[in-house]
C-alpha cells in the first residue's frame, strides 16, 4: 500500500513536468543512455575530468544544453517551448558533465532508452526512477510502522518526505537514489540500533543494509552522508547495546557488505574523477568569502530542500513552506523538551552538520568549480532532523501521538495539503506560466489532461494522509518501555540480540 501510494504520487509528478525540465535532467539522461550502452564513464577529454565524451541516440544528443528549454530560469514562462525529441536513432557523440559519476543509478534508469530512444523512453526512465525511490520510501514507512513503542516515527517520516523528495525521484536525477535510501537508512537504523523489536529486528537490519549500500553508491559525496548518519545513531547508543549489536553475525555480514560498497564508491570517485561544470572561483573567493556566501544562502537551500522545482524557478505555494517548516520545528522543539542531554546534543549536532558541512565541502571545491551547492545535496542529512526528533519524542514520551490525537491528525492533514499545493502550483506554472488557472486548456498540455492529474493527485495525497493517520493514531497502544531501556541499560531486545549472537 505504501509503495502504491508513493509511486502514484511520483508518477503524477513525472507526467506533470515537461521532459528535461528537472535540474540537469538532460545531462543525467545522456549519462544513463550511455551507461546502459556500455560507456560507464566515457572518454575524458578535458581538465579536471570534463568534458566526457559518450555516444547516445540522436534524439537525446541535444538534451545536454539547458538553453534549448526557453522556460528554464524564467518564472513567467510556460512549458510550451520544450525540447523536441525525435528523428533518427543513430548514435551521436556528445559531452556529459556527469561522466565520472557512479553508474549504479544510471544502469537502472537508462534501461528504457534501449527500447525507446524517444520521448516515451524518457518518460519510462522517469517512471523507473519513481519506482526505485518509492521502494525505499515505502520501506522507510514499513520500518516506522514496525516500531511498537511509539508511532511518532510515522509522523517523522511523513515530514521527512517533503514535496521536493517526491519531485526529485520523479525526474532523471541521481539525487533520488541518494535521498530515498538515506531516509530508509535513518528510520531502519534508529529502530534497529536503539530500540529493536523482540524478534531481534532482522528485517530492519536488511532494510538498513540495502539502503546503506545503495546510498553509498549513488553519488560522489554519498560516503560522507553514510558516515554522518551512522555516527549520529551510534552517538545515542549505550555501551551495552553497542556490544550486543557488534556480536551479531548478521550485523557483521551487512557491515562487511556496506564496507565493500563504500570501498568501491571511493575507488571509483578517486580513480575516475568527478565531472562538474562550473567556473573556478576568482581570486576574491577567499575562505572567509566562501564561508559567508554558503551560510548566507542557508535560507535558499532550505527552500530548495522543501519546494523549489525545475531549475529552482518553480516554487510551491507559501503555505506549503509554512506547513512543513512548522511541523519540522515543532518536532525539534518537543524533542529538545522531552529528550535527555545526549539526545539534545546529538539533534543539535546533526542540525549543525546539515548547515556547516556544505561550507566545508565548498571550501574544498570552490577553487576548481566555483560555489555550486544546491539544497537537494543536503537532503540526506536534513531529512534526518525530523526523523531523529520524532524518534527521541517516541522514545522518551511513548504514546504522545495517542494522547494528542487531534494534533496528530492535524499534522497529517497538513502534510497532504502541502503535497497537493506543491503539485498543483507546479502544474499550473508549466501549463500557464504566470497566466490563468484553468486546467482544462493551456499553453502546454501534459500527456495526461491537467484536470485529471489534479484530481488524481488530490485523491492519492488524501489516501496517503489517511494511510499515515491509520498507522499513527489508530495502530493501537504502544508497548511500554522496560525500566532498563528507559535508563539506557539493556532492554529485552538487547538481551535477545546478545543471546542470538552467542
Amino acid at each position: 500500500m505504501s509503495f502504491a501510494l508513493l509511486f502514484v504520487m511520483g508518477a503524477s509528478w513525472a507526467v506533470a513536468s515537461p521532459l528535461l525540465s528537472g535540474s540537469d535532467e538532460g545531462a543525467h539522461a545522456i549519462k544513463a543512455a550511455a551507461v546502459v550502452r556500455g560507456e560507464l564513464r566515457g572518454a575524458n577529454t578535458g581538465p579536471r575530468g570534463r568534458p566526457w565524451l559518450v555516444h547516445v541516440p540522436a534524439p537525446f544528443a541535444g538534451a545536454q544544453v539547458p538553453s534549448t528549454l526557453c522556460y528554464l530560469f524564467r518564472s513567467g514562462a510556460a512549458g510550451s517551448c520544450g525540447f523536441s525529441i525525435g528523428g533518427p536513432t543513430s548514435l551521436e557523440q556528445v559531452n556529459t558533465q556527469f561522466g565520472g559519476y557512479p553508474p549504479l543509478y544510471y544502469l537502472a534508469v537508462g534501461l528504457p532508452s534501449l527500447a525507446a530512444p524517444s520521448a516515451l523512453g524518457l518518460y519510462l526512465m522517469r517512471l523507473v526512477s519513481v519506482a526505485i525511490t518509492s521502494a525505499f520510501l515505502a520501506s522507510a514507512l514499513v520500518s516506522a510502522f514496525s516500531w511498537r513503542r511509539s508511532r511518532m516515527l510515522v509522523l517523522g517520516t511523513g515530514v521527512a518526505i517533503v514535496p521536493a523528495v517526491i519531485y526529485i525521484g520523479a525526474v532523471i536525477n541521481d539525487s533520488g537514489l541518494e535521498i530515498s535510501p538515506a531516509i530508509c537508512l535513518w528510520v531502519s537504523l534508529l529502530v534497529f540500533i536503539l530500540d529493536p523489536p523482540p524478534d531481534g529486528g532482522g528485517r530492519l537490519l536488511t532494510r538498513a543494509g540495502v539502503s546503506a549500500g545503495a546510498l553509498v553508491l549513488a553519488r560522489p559525496l554519498s560516503p560522507v552522508w553514510l558516515v554522518v548518519i551512522v555516527c549520529t545513531v551510534l552517538a545515542l547508543m549505550s555501551r551495552e547495546r553497542l556490544a550486543a549489536v557488534l556480536r551479531r553475525r548478521d550485523v557483521q555480514v551487512w557491515a562487511a557488505i556496506v564496507a565493500v560498497c563504500t570501498g568501491l564508491a571511493v575507488v571509483w570517485t578517486t580513480s575516475v574523477g568527478v565531472a562538474v561544470v562550473g567556473r573556478p572561483c576568482p581570486s576574491r573567493c577567499t575562505s572567509a568569502f566562501v564561508t559567508g556566501y554558503v551560510l548566507s544562502h542557508t535560507d535558499t537551500y532550505i527552500r530548495q530542500m522543501t519546494g523549489l522545482f525545475s531549475y529552482n524557478n518553480v516554487a510551491a505555494p507559501l503555505f506549503t513552506f509554512v506547513l512543513w517548516w512548522t511541523l519540522a520545528a515543532a518536532l525539534a522543539v518537543i524533542a529538545l523538551i522531552v529528550g535527555r542531554r545526549r539526545d539534545a546534543l546529538v539533534l543539535v549536532g546533526l542540525t549543525a552538520a546539515t548547515i556547516f558541512l556544505p561550507v566545508v565541502i565548498q571550501l574544498g571545491e570552490a577553487a576548481n568549480y566555483g560555489i555550486l551547492w544546491q539544497g537537494r545535496y543536503s537532503l540526506p542529512l536534513a531529512t534526518g532532523i525530523p526523523l531523529l526528533a520524532a524518534f527521541i519524542i517516541g522514545r522518551r514520551s511513548p504514546g504522545l501521538e495517542l494522547r494528542q490525537r487531534r494534533l496528530a491528525t492535524t499534522a497529517i492533514a497538513a502534510i497532504a495539503v502541502g503535497h497537493a499545493g506543491a503539485f498543483i502550483w507546479s502544474l499550473r506554472h508549466f501549463m500557464w506560466g504566470q497566466g490563468q488557472w484553468s486546467f482544462l486548456h493551456s499553453q502546454w498540455e501534459p500527456p495526461v489532461p491537467g484536470i485529471v492529474l489534479v484530481i488524481a493527485f488530490v485523491a492519492v495525497a488524501s489516501s496517503y494522509a489517511w494511510w499515515l493517520r491509520a498507522h499513527l493514531v489508530l495502530g493501537g497502544a504502544p508497548s511500554a518501555p522496560s525500566v532498563a531501556g528507559a535508563r539506557g541499560g539493556r532492554t529485552r531486545g538487547d538481551r535477545q540480540a546478545g543471546s542470538q549472537s552467542g
